[in-house]
């Protein structure tokens, strides 16, 4: 058919499209860099081998986060610090339960 890009010329923008979507989700997640965040774990982090502690989860911006911490997190509202920002993940060491607040610990306010 006439008028068609090039198979190489597609691939390679492709190639340039997916490396400026990586660069800008870490420019983007560096901006949280040194913050506190909620996230919610959802499982055990597979992708490193030897350490059963790590867990991922996501920010309610939808950032991709690893830490330390325990399997009786899942599915809890967390407190993770990001430490160190990048893509496809961020690293975070945790701070706290979130869901632990008592509610008559909590003031309410109008």
């Amino acid at each position: 058919m006439e008028d068609q890009v090039d198979e190489n010329v597609k691939n390679e923008r492709v190639h340039r499209l997916i490396a400026l979507s990586d660069q800008l989700a870490k420019e983007y997640a560096s901006a949280y860099e040194g913050d506190v965040l909620e996230i919610i774990p959802e499982e055990s982090f597979k992708e490193q081998e030897g350490n059963h502690n790590l867990y991922v989860g996501y920010t309610d911006n939808y950032m991709k986060v690893v830490f330390e911490g325990t399997e009786d997190m899942i599915g809890r509202l967390v407190k993770v610090k990001i430490t160190k920002a990048g893509y496809p993940y961020n690293e975070g060491q945790f701070v706290r339960i979130s869901d632990d607040v008592q509610p008559d610990k909590v003031r309410m306010t109008s």
